[in-house]
């Protein structure tokens, strides 16, 4: 029998696939729910239910789904019905994405446990659940500290035209597009948060760059302030990050942390890789 943990946020989807005691990966395309739409989610499912079925000749006995979107108990219905619709004989468990790293990073310890990647999102987790969840703006108001947020934040300084000549061409080589055909692009993409999302590969790959530095600095500064605006007392607790943003851009992370008074405990970068039944 084969059990799936999947962790889907609004960039991609990873399956762990645990058949006795081997493990096998499958990556699609990433699921908000908030934002996807059913046909969307669905195409998702019916991509893996395929992988399985070239791979495995095993059963799937449960399936447990971490996404994005999925605090809210709607989404969560909608999740567990079109991955039925694929796996009939299947228990399903949807939860939020939030959980993910407070059962794997948190455990039984009381943590502000947060997510830092294509968006971003905070919690106390106290007494082994979720106590308390900051707000969230989303992608188009605002995730501060997020993946997308600081693409956003970049593109922004680039067509105002803060950046240097020097780096305004390497992100043109990098992202295969002139600066006068970004907006053009933008306005015709159904999903442009992934467009936004992808440019923190850039980022991370000049963050010695001083106008790339601040700028990571200011949008981490942004998320702290809100989060302490909001726990208040609670940030007495240590503090957990996953999520490719809080990991490969750690230093400044740490930096802007530390000037809020913060202990970063611990930042794993995909906490399903710990993940253990």
């Amino acid at each position: 029998m084969l059990n799936v943990i999947v962790d889907s946020g609004a960039t991609k989807s990873e399956f762990v696939i645990f058949d006795k005691d081997k493990h096998d990966y499958f990556y699609d395309i990433g699921i908000n729910a908030n934002y996807a739409s059913n046909e969307e989610i669905s195409s998702v499912f019916s991509r893996f239910f395929e992988y399985l079925h070239n791979h495995f000749s095993a059963p799937v006995q449960s399936i447990i789904y971490y996404g994005a979107g999925c605090m809210n108990l709607d989404n969560c219905k909608k999740i567990t019905s079109i991955i039925k619709n694929q796996f009939i004989d299947t228990e399903v468990f949807v939860y939020s994405d939030l959980l993910l790293p407070c059962h794997v990073l948190a455990n039984d310890k009381n943590a502000i446990v947060a997510i830092l990647g294509s968006g971003s999102a905070a919690c106390l987790y106290k007494n082994k659940q979720i106590e308390k969840i900051a707000p969230s703006c989303g992608y188009l108001l605002g995730d501060d500290g997020s993946g997308t947020e600081l693409g956003k934040s970049f593109l922004k300084s680039l067509l105002l035209n803060k950046i240097s000549p020097e780096l305004k061409a390497q992100f043109e080589e990098f992202i295969k597009l002139t600066t006068s055909q970004i907006i053009p692009h933008i306005y015709s993409l159904t999903n442009p948060q992934r467009f936004f999302s992808s440019i923190p590969l850039f980022l991370s790959q000049n963050i010695d760059n001083e106008d790339i530095a601040i700028l990571c600095k200011k949008s981490f500064s942004l998320f702290f302030e809100h989060q302490l605006d909001f726990f208040q007392d609670d940030c007495k607790y240590p503090w957990m990050f996953s999520g490719s943003i809080a990991y490969h851009f750690r230093q400044p992370l740490f930096e802007v942390a530390k000037s809020w008074n913060i202990e970063i405990e611990k930042i794993a970068n995909k906490p399903l890789e710990q993940y253990t039944f």
